[in-house]
């Protein structure tokens, strides 16, 4: 896929191969597993890319600097967190970010209901002024039938 960021983004965010290359199960090479790499970026930005399709055109591009470079550090994290989860190696604190990021109420899930913007992006026409569905915040109760319009009577004979 390749839209948001490069093998060697990744690898500069660990300050090189050594800890890549262990992380991809290459450490006895001292050289980075390029397809686990790829894999790592694809997982990434297909996320980025599934939570921002409800508002934003895929893969987001934009003329302002700062919601590229936005986008890009949201991938970077989750690339960074998934290649750390293929062993085992989430702290709390990393677990807290990935949970910051692709959770309820995360930076994506914020994006994707409209609660944070990404300036410059493009917005597809068909829902560029519809917001997502969304439950109200009446309970509902379920046992109630008085507004029910068809019930046993009204579909006896189909």
């Amino acid at each position: 896929m390749a839209d948001y960021l490069t093998q060697a983004d990744l690898t500069g965010r660990f300050g090189g191969d050594i800890e890549v290359s262990f992380l991809t199960g290459t450490e006895d090479t001292g050289v980075p597993d390029t397809d686990v790499l790829d894999e790592v970026i694809a997982a990434a930005e297909g996320m980025v890319n599934m939570s921002l399709a409800v508002r934003y055109l895929t893969p987001v591009s934009s003329s302002d600097a700062t919601t590229t470079a936005a986008v890009k550090h949201i991938a970077l994290d989750l690339a960074e967190l998934y290649l750390r989860s293929r062993r085992s190696l989430l702290s709390d604190v990393k677990e807290s970010a990935l949970q910051a990021i692709i959770g309820e109420n995360g930076i994506l899930d914020k994006l994707a209901r409209g609660l944070r913007v990404l300036p410059g992006a493009a917005v597809p026409e068909s829902t560029a002024s519809r917001r997502p569905a969304q439950w109200s915040d009446t309970t509902r109760v379920l046992a109630d039938t008085s507004g029910r319009v068809f019930g046993r009577k009204e579909c006896s004979g189909l």
